[in-house]
This record gives C-alpha cells, sequence and structure tokens, in this order.
C-alpha cells in the first residue's frame, strides 16, 4: 500500500479541517510536542501522540468538528542546533522529518496547518504573549538568585534545578510571578483526572510549608492572628514583637498597645527607642501563660514570635528587654508544654495539628516557596526576548515588530529586517514558557491563524468554545512543560478574564517511557535508539499504532521487535481475510459484531483506549479470519479505523469503489 497517497488523499478530502458549521459539536483535544533529534523519532516516544489521534479519529466518525493541533518543538531543541551546525544556517529540514514521520504513521493533523514553534506566525504570537503577561506584571525583569552550572552554562530556579548543591548567582532575567494564582492553581489541580499521587507531586512543585494559623487573645480582650511554621513549639513563646512598618493592614495597631504607653509608642516611631513593652499580653493557648508584647524595629517582619530556647538571637534578646524565657526540650523530648509534654517533635506536631484543628482552635495553611519561575534561558538559540534595551538599561517592547527572530544565518533580526537602536538581552525564552504556551496558542493559530492578543475579548471567546480539551497525553518524564506550567499560564488567564472558563483539560493521559528489552530508556547516551523511519518502511503503520497501545499506557513500555513483526503479520491476515474471504451470508457473526460495537463504544466515550485496542486486536484475531458479507465488513472498518485507519480506508476504498474516505460513514450503531 501507498501510504503516503493514501495520506494525501485524506488531505485532499478535507478529513481533518475545522468546518464552519455551528451545527457540528466542537472538541479539541492535544498531547506532548513531539520531540525528536534530526533523524525523527528514533527514541519512539510515539504513544501519547497516537492516543490523541484515535480518539479525534473516534470524534471525527461521530460527525465532531475536531481541533487536534499537533506540533514540533523547534525553539529549545539541541537537533536544530545540530542541523543549524551541519548547514550554517536555520533549516526546516527537522520540522519537516517529524511531520513525514507523523504523517506516514496516520497521525490525523491538517498538513497545511502544522505547528512549528520557530516558525513566524507562530513565533509572534508566543512573543505577543510574553510581552502582553510583561504588561500585565506577571512576567518581571529583575535580578534573581538563580542556580548555576558553570559546566553547561545553565541557570535553573527552585522548579528547574537538577542539585540544588548548585552554586547560587545574582542575575538579571525574566520570570513569570505566580503569587496571586498559587490558590486556584492548586484548586486546578486538585480538580484533575489524574491519580493522586501525580497531583501530590504537582502541588510539591510549589515547594509547600505547612504552618498553623490561629487567634490568640489579648489582655485587652482582643484577638491576635498569628501564623507558627512550627506548632510543636507554641509553648516555647516567651515575647512577641510588633514592628508597625511591616504588619499587615487587617491588623490594628490601637488593639496591641495599652492606654498608658502611647508616650512610648511617640518616642518609638521619633526613633528615641528600638523597642519598648506595649503593656498588653498574649495567652498562649497551649499553656494559658502569659505572653509579654513589644513594640520593636528589631526584625523586619510584621509579628516574630521569639523562641529563645531555639534561637540564641531571641534569648539575646530576652536578656536585653529582662524576660524570662521558658525551656521546651530535654533529650530531644518537649517539656512545659501541657498535653505534648514527653513527645519526639514529630508526635507532637501531629498530636497538635489534630487536636487544634478539631477543636476549632486553629487552622492548618500552606505558604509556598515557589513564586517566581525563571523564564529566562543562557542559551543562545530558543525564542528571542520581543525587548530590546537602551543605553539606561531600560527595556522596550518590539510589539510592532513581531516576530523578532533568528535569521537564516542564525542572527536576531526584525520583521522585514528593520533597523530599530538598542541592544539584545541575553539569552532567549525557555521551553518552560515556549512549551507551556502551546495549549492556548494552538488554539488561535489552529482557529483564528492571526497575530492574536491573548486577553483579548476574541480570544476569551474562542477558548470557550474549544476548552476544555477533552484528552491531553504527556510523557511522564515531561510533566513540568507539558502539565504544571499549561495550567500556571492557564490560571493567569482565568484571573485575568476575571469569569468562570472551563478547566483546561478533561481526561489526562500520563504516559510512560519507551525502553529497550533489557529496561533502559530509548536515547543517545543509552546508545540504543531505533529509527521509526526504517520501521515504517518494514512494517505498516497500522501494526505500529496497535502495538504501541497494546499495553497499559502508565508503565514503561518494552519495544520488542519480534512482537511488532508478529502485529504485521496480524495486520496481513486480517487485510487478506476481508478482501478474499466475502459471502453473502453469515447470520453468526452480527451477533458478535453487535456486541463489539457496543464494547468498543463504551470504551472509546470512557476514553479507555487501551481497552479498545485490545478489544480490537482480540476480536479481530478471533472472528474476523472467517468469512463476512460486505454490510459486516463496512461496520468493523468503521469500529477498526482509528486505531488502523490504513487498513479501514484501503479496505473501504477497494470493496466499496468510494471516492471518499470512510469517515464520512459515520460510527456504527
Amino acid at each position: 500500500m501507498d501510504y503516503y497517497k493514501m495520506y494525501n488523499k485524506w488531505q485532499n478530502d478535507k478529513c481533518f479541517l475545522i468546518e464552519n458549521d455551528c451545527l457540528k459539536d466542537k472538541i479539541s483535544f492535544i498531547s506532548s510536542i513531539p520531540r525528536a533529534d534530526i533523524y525523527g523519532f528514533q527514541d519512539l516516544r510515539i504513544r501519547e501522540i497516537i492516543i490523541t489521534d484515535i480518539i479525534s479519529r473516534y470524534e471525527r466518525l461521530n460527525n465532531k468538528n475536531v481541533l487536534f493541533p499537533v506540533g514540533v518543538d523547534s525553539l529549545c531543541n539541541k537537533a536544530f542546533l545540530e542541523n543549524k551546525k551541519q548547514q550554517n544556517k536555520i533549516s526546516d529540514e527537522l520540522s519537516d522529518t517529524l511531520f513525514d514521520e507523523m504523517l506516514y504513521l496516520g497521525i490525523g493533523v491538517n498538513k497545511n496547518k502544522r505547528i512549528d514553534l520557530r516558525h513566524d506566525e507562530y513565533l509572534s504570537n508566543l512573543q505577543l504573549f510574553f510581552i502582553e503577561l510583561y504588561d500585565k506584571g506577571y512576567i518581571k525583569y529583575d535580578n534573581m538568585q538563580v542556580f548555576y552550572d558553570e559546566n553547561r552554562n545553565k541557570i535553573y530556579d527552585l522548579l528547574t534545578t537538577p542539585d540544588k548543591k548548585l552554586p547560587i548567582i545574582n542575575k538579571k532575567v525574566f520570570y513569570l510571578d505566580i503569587e496571586l494564582i498559587i490558590p486556584e492553581l492548586i484548586s486546578d489541580i486538585n480538580r484533575l483526572s489524574i491519580k493522586e499521587d501525580i497531583k501530590k507531586q504537582l502541588i510539591n512543585y510549589l515547594l509547600p510549608n505547612k504552618k498553623m494559623s490561629l487567634d490568640i487573645c489579648l489582655s485587652n480582650n482582643k484577638l491576635l492572628p498569628i501564623v507558627i511554621d512550627e506548632p510543636e513549639y507554641l509553648s516555647g513563646i516567651s515575647f512577641i514583637l510588633i514592628n508597625p512598618d511591616y504588619l499587615d493592614d487587617n491588623i490594628d495597631l490601637n488593639n496591641l498597645i495599652d492606654i498608658n504607653e502611647y508616650s512610648s509608642l511617640i518616642s518609638f516611631f521619633e526613633g528615641n527607642i528600638d523597642s519598648f513593652f506595649s503593656g498588653i499580653y498574649a495567652k498562649n493557648p497551649l499553656t494559658m501563660d502569659n505572653i509579654p508584647i513589644f513594640i520593636s524595629n528589631i526584625y523586619s517582619s510584621g509579628i516574630h514570635l521569639g523562641i529563645p530556647d531555639l534561637d540564641l538571637d531571641d534569648e539575646s534578646i530576652c536578656k536585653e528587654l529582662d524576660i524570662n524565657y521558658i525551656k521546651i526540650l530535654e533529650n530531644g523530648l518537649l517539656i512545659n508544654s501541657d498535653f505534648l509534654n514527653g513527645l519526639s517533635l514529630a508526635a507532637a506536631r501531629n498530636k497538635i495539628e489534630e487536636v487544634f484543628s478539631s477543636e476549632g482552635i486553629g487552622d492548618i495553611v500552606y505558604d509556598y516557596e515557589l513564586k517566581k519561575i525563571l523564564i529566562s534561558s543562557n542559551d543562545t538559540f530558543g525564542a528571542l526576548f520581543p525587548f530590546l534595551k537602551d543605553e539606561d538599561e531600560k527595556i522596550y517592547s518590539l510589539e510592532d515588530y513581531l516576530p523578532y527572530k533568528f535569521s537564516k544565518q542564525f542572527r536576531p533580526v526584525l520583521k522585514d529586517g528593520v533597523d530599530i537602536p538598542g541592544v539584545n538581552i541575553e539569552g532567549t525564552i525557555n521551553n518552560l514558557f515556549s512549551i507551556g504556551s502551546y495549549p492556548i496558542i494552538s488554539i488561535l493559530y489552529d482557529e483564528i491563524a492571526v497575530n492574536e492578543k491573548i486577553f483579548s475579548n476574541n480570544t476569551k471567546e474562542e477558548l470557550k468554545k474549544w476548552l476544555p480539551y477533552n484528552v491531553n497525553a504527556i510523557r511522564e518524564e515531561n510533566i513540568i512543560k507539558d502539565l504544571f506550567m499549561p495550567l500556571v499560564l492557564y490560571n493567569i488567564l482565568k484571573r485575568e478574564f476575571d469569569y468562570d472558563i472551563p478547566s483546561l483539560y478533561n481526561k489526562i493521559f500520563i504516559i510512560g517511557k519507551t525502553v529497550d528489552n533489557n529496561h533502559k530508556e530509548l536515547c543517545r547516551k543509552n546508545n540504543n535508539l531505533i529509527d521509526l523511519k526504517l520501521l515504517l518502511q518494514e512494517y505498516s503503520p497500522d501494526s505500529i499504532r496497535l502495538y504501541f497501545m497494546s499495553e497499559e499506557f502508565d508503565d514503561n513500555f518494552i519495544f520488542d521487535k519480534e512482537k511488532l513483526e508478529s502485529y504485521d503479520l496480524f495486520i496481513k491476515s486480517i487485510n487478506n481475510s476481508l478482501i478474499n474471504k466475502i459471502v453473502d451470508i453469515n447470520p453468526s457473526l452480527d451477533y458478535e459484531l453487535d456486541n463489539f460495537i457496543k464494547r468498543t463504544s463504551e470504551y472509546l466515550k470512557n476514553r479507555e483506549i487501551y481497552l479498545y485496542c485490545k478489544e480490537v486486536y482480540e476480536f479481530s484475531n478471533k472472528y474476523m479470519v472467517f468469512p463476512a458479507t460486505k454490510r459486516q465488513i463496512l461496520k468493523y472498518l468503521s469500529i477498526v479505523y482509528p486505531v488502523m485507519p490504513y487498513l479501514a480506508d484501503n479496505i473501504y476504498l477497494s470493496l466499496f469503489n468510494n471516492r471518499y474516505s470512510i469517515i464520512n460513514e459515520g460510527w456504527p450503531d
């Protein structure tokens, strides 16, 4: 079979276009952007794109208007650098290689709307998104502490560092400020249809610190809200320092100072004294002891809880202010701590959290250490920052000159060669931002096909039409880029749009690695790469598609060429049987076919793709090697078309002499 000819027929029949038909239901799917070397998919990471293709073909059979954007990552891909070194210029060779392999594999995308993250139209949208986020204050250009790998000349933040022991440097970079969206982001993560351990992993990227929030009673019958990092040490609080300059707006300073101490307050503000006793005590909610409150500028925090038994500085303050402090630890166990006496620190923490929460005394709260995400890279290849610097180091936007990109000679250029004074900012936009933006930008790219502002009303309406993505298939090793970052950027959109738009994803597949028979991942360093192009020359695309669906998706897939060969022989035997064993009647097959339709329909509706493919293989092996009528064959072909499109359409055209694809027959009832 000429597979490329068949694929061109699908393109000519416009099987994969988005139709301007308001009567058709809209549905969208997305998967990890394929990344490969200059020879294509040698790591055989193709399961996620086959999964989403199967579902998209099924929904097209159901007459849905399907958005299935597929792109290649050419912004931060080292393979493009290798390609550039060979040719001394940037070319489309890698992009063409990847797309040709996807087409031979039968991935149902509009060839004329293929997405290469480096191409002008997509790059313009990416850089415009970057500018908008900068204008709205989410992206900042400032000094930031980053981990620095001198050997590789790489910079990392808390989210991406491979080793927290790397030296830390201060560097002026672009970063994404996510502090305001963290509560909504966590809420979105908890709604995802993924395993609880993956949800926990995503939330842990934010580096949560568990604390306890509680209101403590004051001697003037007022309440003081405090947050304590380690509530097991609550009994050790011997004093509280209040710095008015850093006090939260919701705390009234008047509640913290006795009227008889106002003269000391005036003296404090005039700079005559550093600290003074407020005249107010707080009641320790664990021991009921009185804790003196001082107004002080010793610490640059609104409320400082002094625990001198743990902190030498606090011990010094006790001596300076003549405060008796409480000893709370002896041989690693708590003392002078009421019902926590005799407990280890870990046991005491669990106990006080349990008791205070159940009694309504305190609440468990979280603070998150990751509030900035680095989106600058030291790489000299990737999406250029859409800004230039002037002589005063101020940056200004290139919005009117997008895309700002590398020329074929690998030099930064503006659109149409316009010459704008200014200096390039070091580095490029990193892969986190480029890939994280993909699910959002691809909707505009595929549907509107113009350089559209992300925060426009037009964008808002397009997102409402197509979101949520019905299915997303993500490689296990790329969960930060392909899941965490899109959720971050999407929650910024939701905050700015200020209304309830859908979640970003309905169903998510987390895909395991592809490994060899020795359970080693297919990669260059393991010297076990396998060329997909050669496999496609030796075996039918349908056999590769079905074979790669033969294992549960969250498990590692062990590639075995002998097993692939057995699937190829299976496809050939089914093909020969369907063409050569046609009969006028076979009533026994009708009953089995009806059950086959019911089972596969249920599996595909519920997105149980592994079970659908298993059912296709087992049913075909058992029943379709025997004679069948043309009507029965037509039903069968429609059912198996999502996973074996070449076989289904080739036999359909041979037996029914129809000029259109089997996709027009629809899913059988």
